[in-house]
């Protein structure tokens, strides 16, 4: 085995920590290495590429970086949607939503979509690009995963003046939060 690479459709995949209590962060910290360590000692040296995303609440990359690892660092913001658009809105920079409403009135509107059918047309336009998104053969079965997460799912699309479709992203609500599962943009963008 050469390459080691999270499912599609998977958000997070890896370490995950149970929650426990500890008297203190020493014990806290010594109690990960411990666990993150056994994982990276299992990593067969044949791998060359091990392309991981762990859930935010992993915090503890050390024995990776000690192993050789390049980490990739990316941030996921959670945003507690009970509160109402208001609150979400109150908590983004003002120069930030300044330019996100010069967007959507200007540019590209964003709107929730009723099908997946913008979504799976700009993906196939990515692969005919040469800028794939995923296989053919995954893109086959994304209508199923689609119908399948039913109403829990949210496509949003943001379209220009004319109504084309720019970009395209599927979240789906767990119970307070949604998890971004795939988008996709026009190749030309």
């Amino acid at each position: 085995m050469r390459y080691a690479l999270q499912p599609r459709f998977t958000q997070y995949w890896g370490i995950f920590f149970d929650k426990r209590d500890f008297p203190d962060a020493y014990r806290e910290n010594s109690w990960k290495r411990k666990v993150v360590m056994a994982v990276v000692e299992q990593i067969p040296d044949t791998i060359k590429l091990f392309g991981f995303a762990m859930a935010p609440e992993f915090d503890y990359a050390f024995p990776f970086h000690w192993k050789g690892y390049d980490l990739k660092t990316r941030y996921s913001y959670w945003l507690d949607l009970t509160k109402g658009e208001e609150s979400v809105w109150r908590g983004i920079k003002r120069k930030k939503r300044f330019l996100l409403n010069k967007t959507e009135k200007e540019l590209a509107p964003v709107v929730q979509a009723k099908t997946s059918e913008g979504l799976i047309s700009l993906i196939e336009e990515n692969l005919e690009a040469g800028n794939p998104i995923m296989s053919r053969e995954h893109l086959n079965l994304l209508p199923k995963v689609i119908v399948e997460l039913g109403d829990d799912a949210l496509i949003l699309e943001a379209r220009d003046q004319n109504g084309t479709i720019l970009a395209d992203s599927y979240t789906v609500g767990f119970g307070r939060k949604m998890v971004y599962l795939i988008g996709a943009q026009k190749p030309n963008i």
